[in-house]
């Protein structure tokens, strides 16, 4: 895969990226760009490729996980309860949405 192919399909895939100090878009493919990260660049980073790629694909799975659409709320049902004298708050139950 490219890059480019990366940040359109995934824009978040970016994030990732600005934050390491190759500048992911001179590289065409993605495998090359860590095959770039030297032994020297591994150090300042503190990680080596393997783990950095690791890193990548974890990323990449939990913000996967996150586009994840969840089902919307159709509607809110409040049963009141007792004031501080013991009455109740609602006559009866309060209803917001669809039926």
């Amino acid at each position: 895969m490219t890059i480019q192919e990366l940040f359109t399909a995934y824009p978040y895939a970016t994030d990732f990226f600005e934050a390491l100090p190759l500048p992911a878009n001179n590289f065409d493919q993605v495998r090359d760009y860590f095959f770039s990260i030297d032994e020297e660049t591994s150090q300042d980073l503190g990680i080596d490729r393997q783990n950095l790629i690791e890193q990548f694909v974890a990323f990449m799975t939990q913000m996967q996980q996150l586009q994840v659409t969840e089902e919307a709320v159709k509607s809110v049902t409040i049963v009141g309860g007792q004031d501080k004298d013991g009455q109740s708050e609602f006559g009866e139950e309060l209803f917001a949405g669809r039926y």
